[in-house]
């Protein structure tokens, strides 16, 4: 709801990155179902704040 998203959206959206494996489903320590970041997550992540950052250089906030 904070990202502005309805729920099958963001089901999609997660669907999206599950298959391209920037995500990975896990179970903590009480057996509850989470959702990380890989390493390819990570790398992607990083990758799209610099693009971001490069893109915003200059203009006002």
């Amino acid at each position: 709801m904070r990202a502005g998203l309805n729920y099958n959206v963001f089901k999609e959206y997660l669907k999206w990155m599950l298959e391209r494996g920037l995500i990975d489903r896990i179970k903590d320590d009480e057996g509850e179902e989470k959702i990380e970041l890989t390493d390819k997550g990570i790398e992607a992540y990083s990758r799209f704040v610099v693009w971001v950052k490069e893109m915003m250089q200059g203009l006002p906030l």
